[in-house]
């Protein structure tokens, strides 16, 4: 029995719809949060970025990293939803840095229905980012760093490709003496971001349904770059509180915001705010050695969907 031609409307409107909760255009699984850290700081990252998930957030954080550092992360989403990433991050002769990482986000259970609206099988919807970054400090308080990443998404054996690229800078304040008064500015830092920058999504859907007799269509879905401003401040080595402004050209202006708590940088615990929904989350810090240390870390955010939220985890090895 011939699939129905519902299928093929749809078919370019499923990745926006895939991660509902920042749907409605393209490229929506690229703006869910990475790294329990980053998601339990209520996604404040932008100035901060000083681990595996620094490049997802600010492409010039890897400059100031100073550790080797390989992480992984998990995230379970409602509605059978999954996204995770690998990463390794490289510090160069202590100016400068290079990384690569695999985000993967997949969805289950798409029916596939015939034209009557019978069940006919499953329907794949999964995606892969391959990306390489490297950042580089140009002065003592000052870095900027790039992305360049491979985008591919497949909907139902329909496959897009994409070459995108982001763009960060990221300052780091020193105390400033006015007179005989010391402004205590050293642990403030600011950065800014550009993502997704030229990534375009071409599916051409005529082999697949020319399985069925049907002609199939031509369509692309242009990624809308997203903007990123954000500054941080860490009080004691123990107290970071840190603020973000987020805006798409798509999409309204949306804030977040968080907090964390560290004990003798073995412990800490973590709260924010991201798109009006709460996150909160804990991280472990375990030295190994003098120069390794395994790290981690917990964050649950609420859902604007439903009651139950979504739950990441994230393991990283610092080397």
């Amino acid at each position: 029995m011939k699939r129905v031609f519902w299928v093929p409307f749809f078919l370019p409107m499923l990745p926006a719809l895939a991660f509902a909760q920042d749907g409605g255009y393209a490229g929506a699984e690229l703006r869910v949060g990475l790294g329990a850290r980053a998601v339990a700081l209520g996604e404040a990252f932008t100035a901060t970025a000083d681990d595996g998930s620094a490049p997802f957030f600010n492409p010039a954080g890897a400059a100031w990293i100073e550790k080797r550092m390989f992480s992984a992360s998990y995230r379970v989403l409602e509605f059978d939803r999954r996204h995770g990433y690998l990463s390794l991050i490289l510090p160069v002769q202590k100016e400068a840095g290079v990384g690569f990482y695999w985000v993967h986000s997949s969805v289950g259970d798409i029916v596939e229905r015939d034209d009557i609206g019978q069940p006919t099988g499953e329907l794949n919807d999964h995606q892969n980012l391959f990306g390489f970054n490297f950042a580089r400090r140009f002065t003592k308080t000052f870095s900027v760093g790039a992305n360049i990443k491979y985008l591919q998404k497949v909907v139902a054996d329909v496959s897009a490709f994409s070459l995108a690229f982001d763009l960060g800078t990221q300052y780091r304040f020193k105390n400033l003496r006015l007179g005989n008064t010391t402004l205590p500015l050293e642990g403030l830092k600011m950065g800014a971001s550009a993502e997704n920058i030229f990534a375009r999504l071409s599916f051409e859907s005529g082999e697949y349904y020319g399985q069925f007799g049907g002609l199939g269509s031509s369509t692309t879905d242009t990624v809308p770059i997203n903007f990123r401003l954000g500054a941080s401040y860490l009080f004691r080595e123990r107290v970071l509180v840190a603020l973000d402004v987020e805006k798409n050209l798509k999409q309204k202006a949306f804030f977040h915001a968080g907090g964390e708590y560290r004990y003798r940088n073995i412990l800490a615990l973590r709260a924010g705010v991201s798109h009006g929904q709460l996150s909160f989350g804990a991280g472990v810090r375990q030295p190994l050695s003098p120069k390794q240390a395994v790290r981690l870390d917990y964050a649950f955010k609420a859902s604007p969907i439903s009651e139950r939220g979504d739950h990441l985890f994230s393991l990283q090895f610092e080397f």
